[in-house]
C-alpha cells in the first residue's frame, strides 16, 4: 500500500497549481518538513502548521504570517490515502483567496496515488522485477514502502546486504536465441535463496542477490560463465542423415561477461552497482569473462582511464619487446619476481632467466628487478589497447 506521495509527483503538482494560480505552494511531510515547493529555499525547512495538520487530519488555516514556525498565512490541508495522512499540501495566501487552489492540489495528489497504486497492482511479474532493479540502480526511491514490499516478494528483507550483479551478452540482437539465454539467467537466479533480475537493452542482465546467499553459492556465478563459454545448444537439420542434431551457437554468440558488485546494505544498491559496472569495465580491458569487485586493487583505477590512454603508454613501455618477451614477463610478474619460480614455471636454468631480464632491460631501458621500473612495466602489462 502506499504510504507517501513522490517527490516527482508533489513538483509536478507545485508546478501546475503554481503556474494556474500564481501562489506559492508547499508539500509537507509527515513530520513537519517542506519537501516540495514552488520556493526552492523553502525546500528542507520545518512548517509547524503543517505538522499540526499532518497529527490532527483536519485542514488548518493561518490568518497571519509568523504565527508559526515557518509558516505564512494560508491554507494547509492533510492528503488522505486509505485513511491515512501522507502529506500536506498549503498555499500561501489570503485564506479566502487559496482555500479553492489547495482543494484542487489535494484532489489532483489523490487522484495520482489512486492511478499510481491501480498502475503498481497491475504490473506483472517482469514488471515488478524491473522497478526493483531500476530503482536499485538509480538510488531513488519515490515510493520506498512499495519498493520493500516488492523486495520481500523475491525473498529480500529491508536490512539485508546484497550484492548487485551485471551480466552482459555479447550480441542479443545478431546470434543465438535470446530466449535461452533468459532461461539460463532465470535458472541461475533461482537458486539463490533471495535474488531478482531483469534485462537493460540492450545487452545485459542487472541482478541482485543477498551477500549471505552469495556466499554459499556464488561459484554458480563462474559456473554460469564457464558452461556458457561452450555455447549452450541448438538443434539443427542433418540434411545428410534426414535427422536433427545438436550444434553449439556460434562463435559471434559467445563471450558473456559477469561482474560482482560489493556488498552493500539493500538501501545502497546503487553503490553495489556502481562497483559491479567497474568490474565490467576491467573484464572488457583484461579480456576475462568474471570478476568480483573485490578481487580487485590497481585494477579500479586502471579501469578509469580511457582507453587509448591506456594503449599509448603500453605501447610506450613495450614496443620493443616480442610477445614472447611479455608473455615472460608476465610469468615473472606472477611468480612475485622469483627467479627460481620463474624457471621452474618455465622449464628454463635460473641463468637463462637473467639473461631475458638483461635483455629487456636492454631493449626497453627499464629494469624489470628494479621496484620502480618493475611497477611500470607491471602496469604496462595491464594496460591493453583499446
Amino acid at each position: 500500500m502506499i504510504t507517501s506521495i513522490s517527490r516527482k509527483h508533489a513538483r509536478q503538482i507545485v508546478e501546475t497549481i503554481r503556474d494556474v494560480c500564481g501562489y506559492d505552494i508547499n508539500f509537507i511531510n509527515t513530520k513537519g518538513q517542506i519537501f516540495a515547493s514552488s520556493n526552492p529555499e523553502r525546500v528542507g525547512a520545518y512548517h509547524e502548521i503543517g505538522y499540526r495538520a499532518a497529527r490532527s487530519g483536519e485542514t488548518i488555516e493561518v490568518a497571519s504570517d509568523e504565527a508559526f514556525a515557518g509558516t505564512q498565512k494560508g491554507i494547509n490541508i492533510p492528503i488522505l490515502h486509505h485513511r491515512n495522512v501522507i502529506a500536506v499540501v498549503g498555499i500561501s495566501g489570503e485564506p479566502d483567496e487559496v482555500r479553492r487552489y489547495a482543494r484542487l492540489a489535494e484532489r489532483i495528489a489523490r487522484l495520482l496515488l489512486h492511478e499510481q497504486e491501480l498502475s503498481e497492482k497491475a504490473r506483472t511479474d517482469e514488471e515488478k522485477r524491473f522497478y526493483i532493479l531500476q530503482t536499485m540502480i538509480s538510488g531513488e526511491f519515490d515510493n520506498y514502502g512499495y519498493y520493500l514490499e516488492c523486495l520481500r516478494e523475491y525473498g529480500f528483507g529491508a536490512e539485508d546486504e546484497i550484492r548487485m550483479i551485471c551480466i552482459e551478452m555479447p550480441d542479443l540482437q545478431g546470434g543465438g536465441s535470446p530466449g535461452l539465454y533468459e532461461k539460463r539467467i532465470h535458472d541461475l537466479f533461482s537458486s539463490f535463496e533471495g535474488a531478482v533480475y531483469a534485462f537493460f537493452y540492450p545487452n545485459r542482465y542487472a541482478g541482485a542477490v543477498r551477500s549471505g546467499a552469495f556466499s554459499k553459492k556464488g561459484y554458480l556465478l563462474e559456473k554460469f560463465d564457464a558452461e556458457f563459454a561452450s555455447g549452450p545448444a541448438e538443434y539443427e537439420p542433418d540434411a545428410r542423415r534426414g535427422e536433427g542434431r545438436e550444434k553449439p551457437f556460434p562463435s559471434r554468440a559467445q563471450g558473456a561477461r559477469t561482474a560482482v558488485g560489493a556488498s552493500v546494505p539493500q538501501s545502497r544498491a546503487a553503490r553495489s552497482w556502481e562497483s559491479a559496472c567497474t568490474a565490467m569495465d576491467v573484464l572488457k580491458m583484461s579480456g576475462g569473462s568474471y570478476m568480483l569487485f573485490d578481487d580487485l586493487t590497481i585494477e579500479i583505477l586502471l579501469s578509469g582511464i580511457p582507453g587509448a590512454k591506456r594503449a599509448a603508454f603500453s605501447e610506450k613501455m613495450l614496443r620493443a619487446l616480442k610477445e614472447e618477451e611479455r608473455a615472460f614477463l608476465r610469468a615473472y610478474y606472477e611468480e612475485d619476481m622469483s627467479l627460481a619460480g620463474t624457471a621452474g614455471r618455465l622449464f628454463l636454468h635460473k641463468n637463462t632467466v637473467q639473461q631475458r631480464l638483461n635483455r629487456i632491460h636492454v631493449k626497453t631501458g627499464y629494469d624489470p628487478r628494479v621496484f620502480r621500473d618493475a611497477v611500470l612495466l607491471y602496469l604496462a602489462l595491464m594496460c591493453p589497447g583499446t
